[in-house]
């Protein structure tokens, strides 16, 4: 099964076959504007969008239930703005994210966030230390 963006929804489908709409908008009821998606064996979709130079956001799928969750957004936390780049650990207990904070590229890294069985990362206990120095990581 594949996953992405099609006619502005996050939808899932397989080859051969039509899209199948997962969400149509992101929660706020904005259009989604994604740039990277990271899944979970656990039935999580991490998705990224950059938005301007003071923005971006992760935004957590529960690909079962079809509900999204913001995990963060850098509108209102200016140390992970522009969210470019997420992976998913092997065993799903960690989610990585790349901030390349464009304004401010002393604030680029990537990010380690526990990540619980509701799916969502601890952004506290992530940002109490990077996991990489890295400019501009994508």
């Amino acid at each position: 099964k594949w996953y992405g963006m099609a006619n502005g929804s996050f939808v899932s489908w397989k080859p051969g076959e039509e899209p199948k709409v997962i969400l149509d908008k992101e929660p706020d009821g904005k259009p989604w504007e994604v740039n990277d998606v990271a899944l979970s064996a656990a039935g999580f979709a991490y998705l990224t969008t950059l938005k301007d130079p003071d923005k971006g956001r992760v935004t957590v799928v529960d690909l079962n239930k079809k509900t999204a969750a913001v995990a963060f957004d850098g509108a209102t936390d200016a140390d992970l703005v522009n969210p470019n780049g997420v992976a998913v650990s092997a065993d799903g207990t960690a989610l990585y994210v790349g901030i390349s904070s464009y304004a401010d590229r002393k604030k680029s890294c990537v990010y380690r966030f526990p990540v619980g069985a509701d799916g969502l990362p601890d952004v506290a206990a992530g940002k109490k230390q990077r996991f990489a120095n890295v400019s501009a990581p994508d």
